[in-house]
């Protein structure tokens, strides 16, 4: 879809995603005001959604900033919002940073390619965080996000997030995004396993690969205790 496109900047828009009005209106004046950077990233507003499209624990995926805009490197970008960087909706980038990445693709690299294009391809351009959302980021609690979910937070994320350091992007990104408080709740942790105790068929296999992020004793064995004994 993006080799059929022209335009200068390219963005992707999530599925699971609602723009807000002044959506376009916001990117195209950051673009106009930054014409050096080649990545924008934008805060979201995130919510549960069951179903019937209506948001419960609705919250800022960054609620704390001390300036209006960040303007940094990508390595700061990253250590910064580890995870909120993955979000397809979020992340306005420029062609040459793209066509500079895709060359760079490692397609061995776990989860979603278009991460691993973004960080190489970014390389001395600036990049500029927005703490204003232009989107509602829904988490819909339907069979393929239950499916693919436990997967990219438990193994994809922090496979990539050690890769990046061995390339030399970053040097302790991978430390960063373990000692996060979204990987290290131990509530989050279990209910990421009950999703995947669902599937056990394709869960099961992937318990050693699990534990291969997972610092602690109590959580490697509650992750073969909950994906093996949890009735689907």
């Amino acid at each position: 879809a993006i080799s059929l496109s022209n335009g200068q900047y390219v963005m992707f828009f999530g599925d699971d995603h609602i723009p807000f009005p002044t959506f376009v209106y916001s990117v195209l004046q950051l673009i106009k005001q930054y014409p050096h950077v080649g990545l924008f990233h934008f805060n979201v507003i995130i919510g549960k959604d069951y179903g019937d499209y209506v948001f419960r624990n609705i919250k800022m995926e960054n609620p704390l900033y001390e300036t209006p805009f960040e303007l940094t490197k990508i390595d700061e970008m990253l250590y910064k919002h580890p995870i909120s960087m993955s979000f397809i909706t979020t992340v306005v980038f420029s062609r040459e940073v793209w066509n500079r990445g895709i060359k760079l693709l490692d397609n061995s690299l776990k989860g979603y390619p278009h991460l691993s294009i973004w960080y190489n391809g970014i390389q001395d351009d600036d990049c500029l965080y927005s703490p204003y959302p232009i989107a509602y980021g829904r988490m819909p609690y339907n069979k393929d996000y239950l499916d693919k979910w436990p997967r990219y937070f438990l193994i994809e994320i922090p496979w990539l997030m050690k890769s990046i350091d061995e390339k030399g992007i970053t040097d302790h990104l991978y430390k960063t995004w373990v000692n996060t408080p979204d990987f290290r709740s131990f509530p989050k942790f279990c209910n990421t396993l009950l999703m995947a105790s669902v599937y056990k068929k394709k869960y099961k296999p992937l318990c050693k690969e699990i534990n291969k992020f997972q610092d602690s004793v109590i959580r490697k064995i509650f992750t073969y205790l909950i994906i093996y004994l949890v009735p689907s």
